[in-house]
């Protein structure tokens, strides 16, 4: 099995395999986060513009529009 924490090979050695997929699952769900909170400051940038310039209407029916395929709780 390739390393799962590249770079730290000298710290493999102490994690099973199980734990290095752990890990490398929760490494990958914060890249995944990042990118959406990224994707969410950028919808939010925009509505609070759309809403100084048109109205807090068309900025909410924007809002909901640009997030409805996330999965948000």
């Amino acid at each position: 099995m390739k390393s799962v924490i590249s770079g730290f090979s000298h710290i493999n050695q102490f994690l099973n395999a199980n734990t290095q997929l752990k890990i490398r699952d929760k490494i990958n769900e914060s890249f995944k986060l990042k990118k959406q909170f990224e994707h969410l400051l950028e919808v939010a940038k925009k509505a609070v513009e759309m809403a100084i310039e048109q109205d807090e209407n068309a900025a909410s029916a924007w809002i909901n529009d640009q997030t409805k395929d996330l999965e948000l709780n």
